[in-house]
């Protein structure tokens, strides 16, 4: 007999998880399970991340990987903003502070063992992270703030930013950054 109901009980579970599915299928249905995605808007998930005393949020399809830093070589003549280059399964990746880059204050050396390899068409760079905070989907035409002030540690102006949790992110934009002609001409 109680082998029936544990058959019985198997049976119904079934039943109802193929019911769950057949209404996940149910666009209506899959809208209101995922709350942040909605049909108008340009969602877009960013990875934050910290470089010293600045936040960033650079968009996911604008990075190649993210991974562990080991070495860096340093190399002579290269401006102050290039820390080195690494080698990142087997190509080589230099490793850009984006604060020098960008001429931010700094009140200490990057120390990050994060490297995060920024993209776009068959350009590379890595920049060198103090944490990977995590990702974040934001909607471009409603969540991004124009000239924000930061002031972590000193006051820095973004063009572009967000705000998570509290906090102010400079937006990255991979195509622009690796477009700029500071950038493309070394």
């Amino acid at each position: 007999m109680q082998q029936q109901d544990t058959g019985k009980k198997l049976e119904e579970l079934v039943i109802e998880i193929d019911n769950r599915l057949e209404r996940a299928k149910d666009p209506q249905q899959l809208s209101s399970l995922i709350p942040e995605q909605k049909e108008d808007g340009d969602f877009r998930r960013c990875v934050l991340l910290s470089c010293g005393e600045i936040d960033l949020a650079v968009p996911l399809e604008g990075i190649a990987e993210i991974t562990g830093l080991s070495n860096i070589t340093t190399l002579p003549n290269l401006p102050r903003w290039i820390q080195g280059v690494t080698s990142v399964r087997g190509e080589v990746i230099s490793i850009v502070d984006i604060r020098d880059y960008r001429g931010w204050p700094a009140t200490r050396d990057l120390q990050g063992n994060r490297l995060v390899v920024i993209q776009h068409n068959n350009i590379k760079i890595g920049l060198r992270a103090d944490i990977v905070v995590g990702s974040k989907l934001i909607d471009f035409t409603r969540d991004v703030l124009q000239d924000l002030i930061s002031s972590n540690d000193k006051m820095v102006q973004f063009p572009e930013g967000v705000e998570v949790d509290g906090r102010i992110y400079c937006l990255i934009s991979p195509e622009q950054l690796l477009t700029e002609k500071k950038m493309t001409e070394l």
